[in-house]
């Protein structure tokens, strides 16, 4: 969420490089609120996945990939355009183990 994401930049900001992790918002809700949304709504096993897959949030990639080549991926659009770019980028952060990102934030991954 907003808030969650200023945090974290805030604390890249001061202890670069710092390793995240992402529940999907799937996993983390509350069971008696499902508005409520959190890590402390998660099950201990969702929290051990994600540790698991921790990943420095500003590392250097392996992997460089373009503004061209995430539009011709269909995971973003141009304005106005109305593609599913931001379904299509929920699915594919989530399986990557990333928290929901807009064209912009995946090209920094």
């Amino acid at each position: 969420d907003r808030a969650g994401r200023h945090a974290r930049n805030c604390l890249d900001d001061e202890f670069a490089p710092c390793f995240h992790s992402f529940i999907p918002t799937h996993l983390a809700k509350n069971s008696a609120n499902a508005s409520e949304v959190g890590v402390e709504h998660a099950s201990s096993d969702s929290i051990i996945k994600a540790l698991a897959s921790k990943r420095l949030s500003r590392g250097e990639s392996d992997v460089m990939i373009s503004k061209d080549e995430l539009e011709e991926l269909g995971l973003t659009q141009q304005n106005g355009d109305h593609t599913g770019a931001g379904l299509l980028r929920v699915y594919t952060c989530e399986s990557l183990g990333l928290g929901p990102c807009d064209g912009k934030q995946l090209l920094q991954v």
